[in-house]
């Protein structure tokens, strides 16, 4: 098997197949699998020369393992797979050495589901019960050494990448934080003979490290176990304490190499959050280094060894600003060579930073994996990660901007019909998103691309209430159930049919979760614009799904008072909350409505989809119900990796069988 190839064909095959698919297409849509491809590789590493590239294979669903290759050969690549064990994640501690987190699998039989009013009913499934452990082993896969392996305290431990750190300064050691007794200490691991040695004490209260190359702490972070309060600590102390009610404002993104604390937070007047440089010896944000008006920082970019080298912001596209010039207009060059129709992220690099590995993906591009060497001026292409693509079934994605009726901008995400020009007047099918406080991003989004394929134009604003375009805008969505935020999705239907965009007689609203809720509240809300609604493990009644949290995130800090704030008190404002559910204004109905949800639904119980059901009996509008059977929140079956007689199953069926209903009932009422 060969990974690595030129990207000149893959170029060349790209532009030829995007001549073809209007037409074929046209007569013969694609399969619903080829929106939802499979993963086939992820997690590309390079090794601190830049000579190895190591990534993680899933295509044998029972085991992954991981393929090794020297970056230019044609040789097959060295195979490293497990007899008893899965492997989770990989990282390399020189070209030669590598540490590895698996997990030992057993199969468990369990009985619980969720039921009509959340509690449990029987049903049969196996789900996978694992042992976590770390090892060492060579690249070609000899002097295997396992860590902690009698050490039944901390067995269960989810190690992360980020736990371990590679001590460039003591060559044969690496450094581990471990949970022992619920207190996160750091030991020294000899990599050859897995010895361990306690360097750090942590207590009750250590949250996590970041040690330089010798193993000293530049920075610890504590977290105030009863009232959630953080601080993050240097050897001077306190250099930055964040309030639990302000942990979504500020925080740390970052150390860098210059021995800087890279911080974001939200100056005023601006209304997004920033990246301020501070020096460690000293307290307080500093100065002002990155920033987007209209994005919130999204996240860090570091380096292979966890060093924080830019931040990333997404208004549209990603936009990086990295603190070294020469990072800067690598980055801008690969963005410009790559196109406004994808993503392009730093994944990895070579120690010198002279190699990297990229991960680029969009709209029409579900994921592929270069390598980029600066010295050397090329790009080649490493690997896809998705198996089943089908580009030429993949529709286009534009951004439009719109201003809603009191002056707030709304971005949105159109997929416009497949074969169809961007201008075409199409049927719409306006698509929010979850959460509420959440967002879309410019990406690989296989339900609207299935739609699009149908010939539909697709719409999916970042409506208020959305994160990542300020603090200001998410909470104007506050409490807005029903009212601004669902006044941000009419106003989009309606500048898009102003602007020829939509048949005003052809458009229908679609949602899962919240978006669920906002497909119900639209056909009470306003009937005259929509022809149909599509719910998908919707919310149907606020004060219940508020109830529904309170209760089962009490336990946590400031749930409650969170809850209360973002939907409402449902003991003090129980009317208030029933006047915006849909449940209780099912007289108000007079359009078709398709209700599917999950039986295994966590999130958004499905008592609420049962008793929407209940309340439209008798009513004067066509509802179509169906429930997904051992379907969780997100319309998978992820309740268990085997089924009851242990064989393999297609976690995204239930997903897929869905868009098959919804298509068929769009067909009846849009068409």
């Amino acid at each position: 098997m060969t990974l690595l190839k030129t990207v000149k064909f893959l170029v060349f095959i790209l532009l030829i197949t995007a001549l073809l698919p209007a037409i074929t297409l046209a007569q013969s849509p694609a399969p619903v699998d080829a929106f939802f491809p499979q993963k086939q590789f992820g997690q590309v590493r390079l090794s601190p020369s830049g000579q190895y590239v190591m990534l993680m294979d899933y295509r044998n669903p029972l085991q992954k393992q991981l393929l090794i290759s020297r970056i230019g050969s044609d040789a097959p690549p060295q195979i490293i797979a497990l007899d008893d064990a899965d492997i989770v994640w990989s990282k390399w501690i020189d070209d030669h050495r590598i540490v590895l987190a698996k997990t030992t699998s057993g199969r468990l039989k369990l009985t619980s589901g969720f039921g009509d009013d959340g509690g449990t009913q029987t049903e049969r499934f196996i789900k996978i019960k694992t042992r976590n452990s770390l090892a060492i082993i060579n690249r070609d896969g000899t002097n295997g050494v396992e860590l902690y392996a009698n050490d039944s305290k901390i067995d269960k431990q989810p190690w992360s990448p980020g736990d371990i750190t590679v001590l460039s300064g003591m060559p044969g050691y690496i450094a581990v934080e471990t949970l022992v007794d619920g207190k996160l200490h750091v030991h020294r691991i000899d990599i050859n003979t897995g010895g361990v040695k306690r360097i750090h004490k942590g207590n009750a209260d250590t949250a996590n490290y970041f040690l330089n190359a010798k193993g000293g702490v530049v920075s610890k972070v504590n977290r105030n176990q009863k009232t959630g309060d953080i601080r993050f600590l240097s050897s001077r102390g306190t250099f930055l304490k964040v309030d639990y009610e302000d942990t979504r404002k500020i925080g740390l993104a970052g150390i860098g190499r210059d021995n800087m604390a890279y911080i974001y937070q939200t100056e005023s007047p601006s209304p997004t959050s920033a990246i301020f440089q501070s020096n460690l010896k000293s307290r307080g944000k500093g100065r002002k280094v990155a920033s987007d008006p209209r994005a919130d920082f999204s996240f860090p970019v570091d380096d292979r060894n966890g060093y924080y080298i830019g931040a990333a912001f997404a208004p549209d596209l990603i936009k990086y600003t990295f603190v070294d010039p020469a990072h800067q207009k690598r980055m801008d060059g690969l963005v410009k060579y790559f196109g406004d129709q994808t993503n392009v992220y730093l994944t990895h690099n070579s120690e010198d930073h002279n190699i990297w590995s990229l991960y680029v993906s969009g709209p029409q591009e579900p994921g592929a994996y270069y390598i980029y060497d600066s010295a050397a001026k090329s790009i080649e292409h490493l690997v896809d990660s998705y198996d089943g693509t089908t580009p030429k079934a993949y529709a286009r994605t534009t951004i439009y901007d719109y201003t809603a009726r009191d002056g707030v901008a709304i971005s949105s995400y159109v997929t416009h019909p497949l074969g169809k020009s961007d201008t075409a007047n199409a049927p719409l099918i306006m698509l929010p998103h979850g959460g509420p406080h959440a967002r879309d991003y410019y990406g690989f989004d296989g339900v609207a691309l299935y739609l699009a394929s149908r010939g539909y134009r697709v719409v999916q604003p970042n409506f208020r209430g959305s994160t990542g375009f300020g603090q200001s805008f998410e909470l104007s969505g506050y409490q807005q159930w029903g009212r601004a935020m669902q006044n941000d999705l009419t106003d989009g239907v309606n500048a898009m049919i102003k602007d020829g965009l939509a048949d005003a007689d052809k458009v229908c609203i679609m949602g899962m979760s919240y978006g669920g809720y906002a497909a119900l509240w639209a056909t009470i809300d306003t009937p005259e614009l929509y022809q149909c609604a599509v719910s998908i493990n919707g919310v149907a009644d606020i004060e219940d799904q508020a109830n529904f949290f309170i209760e089962k995130y009490n336990r946590y800090i400031g749930a409650e008072e969170s809850i209360h704030d973002r939907i409402g008190n449902p003991t003090t404002q129980s009317e208030e909350l029933r006047a915006y559910s849909p449940t209780h204004n099912t007289d108000k109905i007079n359009m078709p409505i398709l209700l599917i949800h999950g039986n295994f639904d966590d999130t958004v119980p499905i008592r609420q989809a049962r008793a929407f059901r209940d309340a439209a009996k008798d009513k004067a509008f066509e509802l179509t119900y169906i429930e997904k059977a051992e379907s969780s929140h997100s319309l998978r079956q992820d309740l268990g990796e085997y089924s009851t007689d242990g064989s393999q199953i297609d976690h995204g069926k239930p997903i897929k069988t869905t868009l098959g209903d919804v298509e068929a009932f769009l067909a009846k009422h849009l068409k």
